[in-house]
C-alpha cells in the first residue's frame, strides 16, 4: 500500500506539472491562468502529502511497527515538527487550499463537450 501511495503521489505531481486540465477551461485568459496556477500548486501539495503517507506506510511495514503508519493528520503533524515546520505546514496548507480553489474554478469554467 505504501508503494502505491508513493506512485500515486508521483502521478498526481506529473498531472499537476503537465497541467493538461487547462485545455478544458473556458473564459477569459486571466481567469484560466489563475485557475491553472491554483491547480498546479494544489496538485503538487496533494502529491507531497500522498507521497509522505506512502513513505510512512513503507517504514511501518519494513520495521514491522504499525504505530509508525500515519494518515493525513499524522503526515501533517510530522511536517509541523520539522525544522521550519510551521513554514512547511503553511506552504502545504496553502497548497491544499489552492487545490480547493482550483476545484471551485474548474466547476465554474470547465467546458463539457457532449459525446
Amino acid at each position: 500500500m505504501g508503494i502505491a501511495l508513493v506512485i500515486a503521489g508521483c502521478g498526481v505531481a506529473v498531472t499537476g506539472l503537465r497541467a493538461d486540465f487547462k485545455r478544458h477551461l473556458q473564459g477569459r485568459e486571466e481567469k484560466r491562468k489563475i485557475v491553472t496556477a491554483f491547480g498546479i500548486f494544489g496538485f503538487l501539495a496533494r502529491a507531497f502529502v500522498f507521497a509522505m503517507i506512502g513513505v510512512f506506510l513503507l517504514f511501518a511495514a519494513i520495521n514491522s511497527r504499525s504505530s509508525e503508519a500515519k494518515g493525513f493528520a499524522g503526515a501533517l503533524g510530522v511536517i509541523q515538527h520539522q525544522p521550519y515546520g510551521s513554514v512547511l505546514l503553511g506552504i502545504t496548507a496553502a497548497g491544499l487550499l489552492a487545490f480547493g480553489l482550483y476545484g471551485i474554478g474548474e466547476a465554474a469554467y470547465r467546458r463539457i463537450s457532449p459525446p
